[in-house]
């Protein structure tokens, strides 16, 4: 296998982009970076190749967008391990779903200093299963940030609402923010969910998309229900604008 190294001790940011036209493409290679200054780290790629990082003493956020065709677990598992004390970690859709058909999720478990978590969900169908999975594997989240709203995420309602959650489960979820919210049923799902589970939770911030603030009695009627929702937290607030 060839590699190439990298030494760029004194680097902050490092940002991988390599996105190639076929997705199924592998290269018998592999790119051995070294940088114990990094702080922050920005991966969009298809894993046409192996990439391994090192000595990442100093960082802090870490932004994951993987989408590949291929078997890749390997090859994905290769840079959880050396960004597990990540503080803040945005994942795209295509990357939760990634992990979990790697059987890679429950490697977030490690990720012990995780406090901030911002998902990405694009405009594509996604399922929403992968989506609860992921959070089963975040004990020690504090903030999510949703930042495209989730309604391209398909939920069954009952399976997800009725569904028992460990007493530890979201333990230390204490803010949750959602942008671009439509109101639509697998938005309000997905919230209920959160409601009910999150039990140190302390404030739920939704903003409305365009199309929904046009329409107040659509957003009278979504607060609505989701003020009816039977709390995890007696002390959480929505504040929805």
């Amino acid at each position: 296998m060839k590699a190439i190294n990298i030494s760029a001790p004194v680097l902050k940011r490092l940002v991988i982009l390599d996105i190639l036209e076929h997705k199924d493409s592998v290269y018998d290679c592999e790119i051995k970076v070294y940088a114990e200054s990094l702080v922050s780290l920005e991966l969009d790629c298809n894993m046409a190749y192996e990439l391994s990082l090192y000595n990442l003493f100093s960082l802090f956020n870490a932004s994951i967008d993987i989408c590949s065709a291929r078997k890749i677990g390997q090859r994905v598992d290769k840079i959880l391990k050396p960004i597990c004390d990540v503080k803040d970690l945005r994942l795209s859709d295509d990357s939760i779903e990634t992990f979990s058909k790697a059987g890679l999720t429950e490697n977030l478990l490690k990720f012990s200093n995780l406090k901030y978590v911002r998902l990405s969900v694009g405009v594509d169908w996604f399922n929403g299963e992968y989506l609860t999975e992921l959070l089963h594997y975040l004990p020690n989240m504090e903030c999510l940030f949703i930042d495209y709203g989730l309604g391209v995420c398909e939920f069954e309602e009952d399976g997800v609402t009725d569904q028992v959650t460990p007493r530890d489960f979201l333990s230390n979820l204490k803010s949750v923010e959602v942008w671009e919210f439509s109101g639509s049923k697998n938005e309000l799902c997905f919230l209920k969910f959160l409601l009910k589970n999150a039990r140190a939770l302390e404030i739920m911030t939704i903003i409305s998309s365009s199309k929904l603030l046009s329409d107040p009695d659509k957003q009278l009627e979504v607060t609505k229900q989701l003020l009816m929702v039977p709390k995890g937290s007696m002390h959480s607030v929505i504040d929805i604008s």
